[in-house]
């Protein structure tokens, strides 16, 4: 995984959009890069089952994102970040786990971006939580991975990515 050039895309997308809140809105997103979304219940129940065959909460098919909108928000907040990195950073049709795991660490890291987490003085993952709109789940994989990044960055110097997203 080329982290360096995921933080990059992530780091376009904040500028394209100058994103300074949180939790993000993803209709101005969607809209930029043209992306339409409908529910799972856009049309019949075949279409639903469907849906739901492919994934419990969204996916990409045909340059949509279909998504059940049933799911929780913080849920539904990173499977919209999920697709929207498969998007951005190009993924094929095929998704390997080693694109997973990208989407994954996009989606993370585009709701709770690490040195924002750090400037808001975020203690635990209820803060992380409450202000970026994150199931604790999510939250808890940020909260631990943004005490990775600072432990790195107390050594070492902020990279410039960071320095740009502040």
């Amino acid at each position: 995984m080329d982290r360096k050039y995921i933080d990059e895309k992530i780091l376009e997308v904040f500028q394209t959009w100058n994103i300074k809140s949180f939790p993000l809105n993803f209709d101005v997103i969607f809209k930029y890069y043209n992306i339409t979304c409908f529910p799972y219940t856009y049309k019949d129940e075949n279409f639903r089952e469907f849906c739901l065959k492919m994934s419990d909460d969204a996916f990409c098919w045909k340059g949509l994102i279909l998504y059940n909108e049933k799911v929780i928000p913080g849920r539904l907040n990173f499977s919209f970040a999920h697709e929207l990195g498969h998007i951005v950073l190009q993924h094929s049709q095929n998704r390997s786990k080693n694109i997973e795991q990208e989407a994954n660490y996009f989606a993370s890291r585009l709701l709770a971006p690490r040195i924002a987490i750090y400037y808001a003085k975020c203690k635990n993952l209820n803060d992380v939580s409450n202000l970026f709109g994150l199931t604790n789940e999510a939250a808890d994989y940020a909260f631990q991975d943004f005490r990775r990044w600072h432990r790195h960055i107390t050594y070492h110097k902020m990279n410039e990515i960071d320095k740009a997203m502040y």
